[in-house]
């Protein structure tokens, strides 16, 4: 099976750098935050190889939603994802501490 392309969108991207901006904020030396992201980042890469590795955030939180979750560098942020023919979007990035369900319930019509 040929590895999906992972593509990151304008707010995943944005996820990354709050979260640099965090550690930065908390004095972490440069070189530590660039090895936590590059972690983050090489976590996720394991999804062009097995996409399925996610778990589908509707089910786990009882809402519709085609996003799936996946826990990466030691459970401490959710990359949130969808498949889209062969690529894998991730959507967005979260520490697992975060509300982060609020961003991704749906809206009343």
């Amino acid at each position: 099976m040929k590895a999906a392309k992972v593509i990151y969108s304008e707010p995943a991207v944005r996820d990354l750098g709050r979260i640099r901006d965090f550690f930065y904020a908390g004095e972490i030396e440069r070189a530590l935050t660039k090895k936590y992201i590059a972690t983050i980042l090489s976590d996720i890469t394991y999804l062009a190889d097995q996409p399925e590795l996610g778990f589908p955030m509707g089910e786990k939180y009882d809402f519709k939603t085609p996003y799936l979750g996946f826990i990466v560098w030691d459970g401490r942020y959710l990359a949130v994802y969808e498949l889209v023919y062969s690529e894998v979007r991730i959507m967005r990035i979260y520490s697992t501490r975060e509300n982060y369900i609020k961003d991704l319930l749906p809206t009343p019509a």
